[in-house]
């Protein structure tokens, strides 16, 4: 193995975390999407009850 500057026991703890951002950004996309829906969906509900005053 190559001798760096860096200790590698940082180098991979960087890694661990890069990997699991990296695995857990579907996930958290997923939850935007399902949030603003929500969102959207609730607002159109009280639009709708709005319209009938």
């Amino acid at each position: 193995m190559a001798e760096t500057l860096v200790n590698s026991q940082i180098t991979d703890a960087v890694t661990q975390t890069n990997v699991k951002v990296l695995a857990e950004a579907p996930s958290v996309s997923m939850a935007a999407v399902y949030q603003m829906l929500g969102q959207s969906v609730g607002l159109t509900m009280q639009n709708a009850s709005a319209a009938w005053c």
